[in-house]
């Protein structure tokens, strides 16, 4: 709890030596109460004073009591509400801007106040986090580039992910720059009935000189049926003349010998 203390920030660019000074840069006039980059405030409506720290800052916080002017001296009591998913949800739903002031540096700016929460450096594969999120950039920042996190306060219905994927029809960085779908789905289609083409003439030169590997075959060794059977009437029939020779010599020599 304070008193009357006024609320100061010490910057980033001080450090703890002799005769320090303190600076007021990032006190929100906005508010009746002393505030600082709206992460915490006090507030002098209640008696004794209160300390609020309603967000969560990317610096170290330090606090110093010291006795007021009247010397009736300050009361400081700290007591830490406990961690919830609620808290942290809370946490990260303020809007953050992010301002590269060049491709090494960067800002974060609250943008419900406009205060400059930090300042930071950068180099290429660095996340940017702040309230529990994390950010990573795909691409080199130049100075200039600009980036605002802010909550989805219509996360239903709002198609996002038809519209993405409906922007893939025309991302040629998909298939590596060779074309989008569409270009990518008729050069398919064509190479396919290109195959088909070659396939079926292949095929059909295969088939004849097949029909004219067996015909050839046929002329040099193939048996003919009709020859065949001529042949086996013919022998036939010779065997059956042989025959009638060898009865009518039969017949002869058996009227020989008869004789006396």
């Amino acid at each position: 709890m304070f008193g009357n203390a006024a609320l100061t920030a010490l910057p980033s660019s001080t450090s703890f030596n002799v005769n320090v000074t303190y600076s007021n840069t990032f006190l929100n006039a906005a508010t009746t109460n002393d505030s600082y980059r709206d992460a915490f405030e006090i507030d002098r409506t209640s008696s004794p004073a209160l300390l609020r720290i309603n967000g969560q800052l990317s610096d170290d916080l330090l606090i110093f009591v010291t006795g007021d002017a009247s010397g009736s001296g300050v009361e400081f009591k700290s007591d830490w509400y406990a961690y919830t998913d609620h808290s942290a949800r809370e946490q990260m739903t303020s809007s953050v801007k992010i301002d590269f002031t060049s491709n090494t540096e960067y800002t974060l700016t609250d943008v419900a106040s406009g205060d400059v929460i930090a300042t930071r450096t950068y180099a290429v594969g660095d996340t940017i986090s702040i309230n529990g999120w994390v950010a990573e950039l795909e691409n080199t920042p130049v100075a200039g580039d600009s980036f605002t996190i802010r909550r989805n306060d219509s996360p239903t219905g709002d198609n996002r992910n038809m519209l993405a994927m409906a922007a893939l029809q025309a991302d040629r960085e998909v298939f590596g720059g060779r074309g989008n779908f569409s270009e990518i789905y008729a050069d398919v289609i064509n190479g396919l009935g290109s195959l088909v083409v070659q396939a079926s003439i292949s095929r059909d030169a295969q088939q004849v000189l097949s029909d004219e590997a067996k015909a050839n075959r046929d002329d040099i060794s193939a048996v003919s049926l009709d020859e065949e059977a001529a042949n086996l009437l013919r022998f036939q029939q010779a065997y059956q003349a042989n025959a009638q020779v060898i009865q009518t010599a039969n017949k002869l020599f058996e009227s020989l010998l008869s004789l006396r």
